[in-house]
This record gives C-alpha cells, structure tokens and sequence, in this order.
C-alpha cells in the first residue's frame, strides 16, 4: 500500500519515541522528553527529583497543577494534560454514576498514585478520600497528591498479617496473586476492610473502588461483614489474576448478587464494572 493510514503512522511514531527514550538515562530522559513537549505544544514539564519521585507540572491560562507520578515510563500518558487523564479514569470506574456527594467516604484500593483522589478533589465540596496502597514508590506519591487524605500504605486481603507482594511497578500491575514477569517481591503488611471499617467507625461508604490485580475476590471476602455499609463498588475485574491472567468478574459478579447488589455498568474494554447496593440505607452523619 503506497499511503499508510494516519493513526497507523501516529503508532509507528509513538512506539519510535518510547525506544528511543526507554534507551536514556533518567537525566537525559528529562531533557528530550522535556523537549518533545514543549516541541509539540503540550502545556506539561516535569523534573525527576531525588526521592524518585516525578513531579509534573501542567500550565494552563487560569494558572498551573502538579501531580506526582512513581515510574518514568508513564510520564508520556500526561502529555495531553491531565484532566484528560483524569477524566478518562473517571469515565471507565463509573464516578459520574455515583452522584458522589458532600461528606461522602470514597475507599480507594489499589490507588497506585491516587489519581481518584486528585479527581475527587476538584469537586467544589469536601469528600472523605481514603487510600490503601502496598507499593512504597507509588505510595509516596498518593501521599504528595493527595495531602488531605487518610492513606494507607497496606494492602487489603480477606484477613490481616504480612504477604508476599509481587511488584510491577512499571506497568501498574503489583499484585498480592504472583502475576508473570514480575520485577521483584517483598513482604507488606495486609488488613481486611471488614476490621478496618468497623475500627475506623465508618458508617456508610459511598464508593468503593476496587483494583487489586486479580486479588479483588480476597478482598470482598474479608468485606462480608461491611458490604451493607458500602452503597456502590466499581471493580476492575480484567484478566489479571495470576500466571494465567483470569478475569475475576464471574467470581466478584456471584459474590456482589449473593449480597444484594447488582451490576449497573460496565466498560467492556477494561471489564470495569459498576456494582449497586439495593438494600443500602445510608446511616444518619
């Protein structure tokens, strides 16, 4: 064929730019990723800082935002800005389903570098944001995006005590069920939601987002106690679980429908899916 199609160009052209700065050092990575962005008009800068944390700064006419991300390889999925981002991750969990109101409690699991909450902090009231994520790296940053927080650097199991976390830090795909290709393994701290709601005096939980790599049926099991408290869980069930990569979505789908919930969206893509509470009351504040 003479002419390629134009987005079979862009790939071709991306997938170019990604050897090219894969092959860099972090400091000459700075410096011509820096470079490309401004090149291509993109309103985002970054600077790799000591802690091996990135900071990104994104400038716009009604001034500038940071946020801070944990792995250099991601760096380039900001370069449209990140409202884009963040928009896009609010559209596939379903957020603008859950009229998500002020005072409300947003668990967040899974948070990697607490993307859910710099979404949730835009709103024009307060919500009570509170993460759990096992990876120190990506821990650190939910820390710098997210100050007004409770966040936790724990991961969730259907009891408490100490695991293996198996890390893959550069796609965002740590798991607490050994995956393929892992980078590394290390020993963290686990709780259960179930003694973790009722310690914290929790009373009613909006939303619970749940991400954890395949382990989403672990965690649901040790939430048999709390799932009447929680009114909506949007799952990402995809095929992660293990050196087979399963879905989780029939497991978590017969879990949710034994408790009364039942599933109201879901994005096909990703097997995201949006799950609500038709025997939730909510507990007066």
């Amino acid at each position: 064929m003479r002419y390629m199609h134009s987005a079979t160009l862009a790939v071709i052209k991306n997938a170019a730019l990604k050897r090219f700065l894969d092959s860099l050092s972090d400091k000459r990575f700075e410096f011509f990723a820096n470079r490309y962005l401004k090149l291509t008009g993109s309103n985002m800068r970054f600077k790799m800082l000591d802690d091996k944390t990135i900071e990104t700064e994104f400038h716009t006419k009604s001034g500038s935002t940071r946020i801070w991300l944990s792995e250099r390889s991601r760096v380039m999925n900001y370069r449209n800005g990140l409202d884009k981002n963040l928009n896009y991750l609010a559209g596939v969990y379903h957020l603008d389903d859950v009229k998500i109101t002020e005072g409300d409690t947003v668990i967040d699991c899974g948070a990697n570098i607490g993307e859910i909450g710099v979404y949730l902090s835009t709103y024009t009231f307060q919500v009570n944001y509170i993460a759990f994520e096992p990876s120190t790296a990506e821990f650190n940053c939910c820390k710098k995006n997210n100050p007004n927080g409770r966040l936790n650097n724990l991961g969730l199991w259907k009891t408490a005590g100490r695991l293996d976390f198996y890390l893959k830090t550069d796609t965002a795909d740590s798991s607490l069920i050994e995956p393929n290709d892992y980078n590394e393994v290390v020993s963290i701290e686990a709780v259960d939601l179930d003694s973790f709601i009722r310690e914290s005096e929790i009373e009613n939980v909006k939303l619970l987002k749940l991400e954890a790599e395949g382990a989403e049926p672990e965690i649901l099991e040790g939430a048999q106690q709390s799932l009447h408290l929680i009114e909506y869980i949007s799952i990402d069930a995809g095929p992660e679980r293990g050196t087979n990569a399963e879905s989780t979505l029939p497991q978590v789908t017969n879990a949710l429908l034994k408790n009364g919930f039942e599933m109201v969206a879901i994005d096909q893509s990703r097997l995201i899916a949006l799950f609500k509470n038709n025997s939730f009351h909510e507990s007066p504040r």
